[in-house]
């Protein structure tokens, strides 16, 4: 047996609602509940939303350093390159002021340079031309490729001496103490003039180099 607890009225067995007054207890409880519910979802919601907007100002402000750190990078590499620019040309006027050529990073005296490696060149085939001079018959190299060339045709003209003086040597050759004097006299003179060629040396051959200074 129940009795309502607003207004003492007796409540029949099954029923949860007082039929004189209407109030329902169970159903009070109900909305209680549901209200409470309620609460806790929107107090729970109104957590994230609050979450939410902490992580969007953070993420925001860590873009906005990156931002600022990469504008910056930016800045020093054009300073950095302004100044390469300046510097470089001013290297590139002081070099011009100098009769130099800048030429792929490179700096040298145009005229002087060149001129030296030409010379250096000239004299290294004026050299070997001049030695092959005393090896028989290509003593006429000179003749044929360097012959403004004062140095190897000194030499080219030492070498045909030595030329005529090994046909000689060779015709002499049947007699024995005689050839072989001659033989060892024209390996020296070999020896000698190639010497004299690579060394840069302008002297005749001992004994038999007079008759090419007469050509």
């Amino acid at each position: 047996m129940a009795f309502c607890d607003k207004c003492g009225a007796y409540i029949p067995d099954g029923q949860t609602g007082c039929l004189a007054c209407g109030y329902d207890e169970a159903e009070k409880e109900r909305i209680e509940q549901e209200q409470a519910a309620a609460a806790a979802a929107a107090a729970a919601a109104e957590e994230q939303a609050e979450k939410e907007r902490d992580t969007g100002n953070y993420y925001s402000f860590s873009n906005e350093e990156l931002r600022e750190k990469l504008e910056e990078q930016r800045r020093k590499q054009q300073e950095a390159s302004r100044k390469w620019a300046e510097q470089e040309k001013q290297r590139r006027q002081k070099a011009a002021e100098q009769g130099y050529t800048v030429h792929s990073g490179e700096t040298f005296k145009s005229t002087t340079e060149k001129a030296k490696k030409t010379a250096s060149s000239f004299a290294k085939n004026s050299k070997l031309l001049a030695a092959l001079s005393y090896l028989g018959v290509l003593f006429v190299l000179p003749f044929l490729f360097n012959s403004k060339d004062s140095f190897s045709v000194y030499h080219a003209k030492q070498g045909a001496v030595l030329f005529l003086f090994s046909i000689l040597s060779g015709i002499l050759k049947s007699f024995p103490i005689v050839g072989a004097v001659l033989t060892l006299f024209k390996w020296f003179c070999i020896y000698k003039g190639m010497s004299n060629a690579i060394n840069g040396i302008i002297q005749p051959l001992p004994y038999i180099g007079q008759l090419g200074e007469k050509f």
